[in-house]
């Protein structure tokens, strides 16, 4: 029981989105506890996402055994999963591909930036409230993307203050979907041909990049094979053991 709730963590936040904060939100909701029955808190979910021993592995202070299969709980592919959602949600990585917020109906929420300041843009929410004759009152929510520093140092910024998600969530859907249109219109074929083209080319310039250290590597072990014929006449300045180890090294 214990392995299918660490299991339901991981999938939560890789195929869900889900932080830590509303993992723990939702397993108290489920009513699932922690083997002493108490309520499973946001430090808690952040030290199993980290906790290498799901993965079958012993550990005594910085020692790791190899992975033993019997006990792996969560397989290598979505333990590395979690580990790089949790690295691009953190606060000091730059070059973010997945969004901070996945609760929101917004389509770029933690995805968007001011185009005059580079400043992320962050979601705000508000709304406008009527009285009807009835007596009853609505309020019509609007939730625009806001320039953080156009907000908080507007010295910083002299662009627009805001936007309004829905109508800047429908020209990125109207942009996304006349590139599925164009892709559609792809012969397969070609498609196929692009890729295998670009990986011959990646491929061929590891193989080229493989030779040049290749003559590197051999160039040095026949400079250490001459060395080793010094030592043995006993021309060489160079520690025989030395020696031997740069040889292996190079080899």
């Amino acid at each position: 029981q214990e392995a299918a709730v660490v299991r339901l963590i991981f999938d939560l936040y890789v195929t869900k989105g889900y932080g830590s904060q509303r993992i723990a939100t939702y397993l108290y909701e489920q009513g699932t506890r922690n083997r002493k029955g108490n309520n499973f808190t946001n430090a808690t979910i952040n030290n199993m996402l980290s906790n290498r021993s799901y993965l079958g592995i012993l550990k005594s202070g910085e020692t790791e055994s190899q992975i033993f299969p019997h006990l792996q709980i969560i397989d290598p592919h979505s333990f590395e999963a979690v580990q790089n959602l949790r690295l691009q949600r953190s606060a000091a990585y730059k070059d973010r591909c997945v969004p901070l917020n996945t609760k929101g109906s917004s389509l770029l929420s933690g995805n968007i930036f001011c185009g005059h300041c580079g400043a992320r843009m962050i979601i705000t929410t508000n709304g406008k409230k009527y009285h009807r004759q009835d007596g009853e009152v609505t309020v019509t929510p609007r939730t625009r993307y806001v320039c953080y520093n156009r907000t908080r140092h507007a010295h910083l910024c002299d662009g627009q203050t805001g936007y309004t998600v829905r109508k800047l969530d429908a020209i990125i859907e109207t942009v996304v979907h006349n590139l599925f249109a164009q892709l559609n219109d792809v012969p397969k074929d070609a498609v196929i041909a692009e890729c295998y083209a670009n990986k011959i080319a990646e491929y061929q310039m590891k193989l080229t990049t493989a030779r040049a250290t290749l003559q590197a590597c051999t160039a040095e072990v026949l400079e250490y094979e001459a060395e080793v014929i010094k030592v043995i006449r006993g021309e060489s300045k160079l520690n025989p053991d030395l020696l031997n180890k740069l040889y292996e090294d190079a080899k």
